[in-house]
């Protein structure tokens, strides 16, 4: 059987700016939180691309595939929540590529959901808030 902590990866988010900070301040969270993270940014190869999931993690042998929203906040006093991004459309294509990942990795018996992290940098760029939202998909 496929093992997925075999697998080296750079734990690092290859993005520029203020999403690929966040996909690392998640990155950071989810160790903290025991999370094993095996992929990044991983999207199906083949003859039609599906989308991209941003982070697949392992914890206590379920998966987690996660989608990451980052927002910066501007000097008004509201800011655009980043999991209002997060469409029904956009969770349904994550669906469908964790079901690819699940075939071409033969994991129809484990466990597994869709979880989102937000993360809200102040109007300087710093002290990430984070929250995690997790089973997203029902």
């Amino acid at each position: 059987m496929w093992n997925p902590f075999k697998r080296k990866i750079h734990l690092r988010s290859n993005q520029r700016g203020i999403g690929g900070r966040g996909e690392n301040d998640a990155i950071d969270y989810l160790v903290k939180r025991g999370y094993k993270v095996t992929e990044l940014n991983w999207y199906n190869a083949g003859a039609k691309r599906l989308g991209e999931i941003d982070i697949i993690a392992w914890k206590d042998d379920e998966v987690a595939f996660i989608e990451v929203k980052s927002r910066k906040a501007s000097s008004q006093s509201t800011v655009t929540l980043p999991e209002e991004q997060i469409t029904q459309s956009k969770i349904g294509k994550i669906d469908r590529v964790a079901q690819k990942y699940i075939a071409q990795n033969d994991l129809w018996e484990t466990p597994w959901h869709i979880d989102a992290i937000t993360v809200i940098y102040d109007k300087n760029g710093e002290n990430p808030k984070i929250t995690h939202l997790k089973n997203i998909f029902y």
